[in-house]
């Protein structure tokens, strides 16, 4: 499994950080010891949760992405053979475009600092899977025929 990290969220929870790392400073530097240590606190659980979480995934069946709502934050699954393309668009911003069952064809854009390994990775993940599964599909028409071979012999 390959993990990129998402650029937008590693951003604005770094501003946030640094945000409140300055007022708690600020804070600390006027007195009021109180919110200043719980805006450092907070800062750390903002550092955390840069190294935690938001990441983009690849797997050997599916590309897990994650994408903003309007407010909230979700994980799309999309799965290689619902994939129709994959572009890069700039530096660091990717364009997939897949098919979403019962609503047609949708867009996600990528957002990841490793745009270049994250274009080589998903071509080498869909390849092995488009693989995977023309092998799948001789396996079943070998045991078809050894079965339709066996079945003839029994019967003639």
């Amino acid at each position: 499994m390959k993990k990129y990290k998402d650029m937008r969220f590693a951003l604005i929870f770094g501003v946030l950080a640094a945000l409140m790392a300055v007022l708690g400073m600020v804070l600390l530097a006027c007195g009021d010891k109180t919110r200043g240590i719980i805006m450092l606190v907070l800062t750390c659980l903002a550092m955390f949760m840069i190294s935690l979480r938001y990441d983009n995934m690849m797997d050997e069946t599916c590309l897990i992405l994650v994408t903003w709502k309007y407010v909230y934050i979700t994980a799309r699954v999309i799965e290689y053979g619902q994939i129709v393309k994959v572009g890069r668009t700039g530096k660091y911003k990717i364009t997939v475009t897949y098919r979403d069952p019962g609503k047609g064809v949708k867009t996600a854009n990528v957002y990841t600092f490793k745009g270049d390994d994250f274009m080589r990775d998903f071509q080498l993940m869909s390849t092995q899977w488009k693989n995977r599964k023309e092998i799948r599909r001789m396996d079943r028409k070998a045991r078809r025929a050894a079965r339709r071979a066996e079945r003839e012999e029994r019967n003639g």
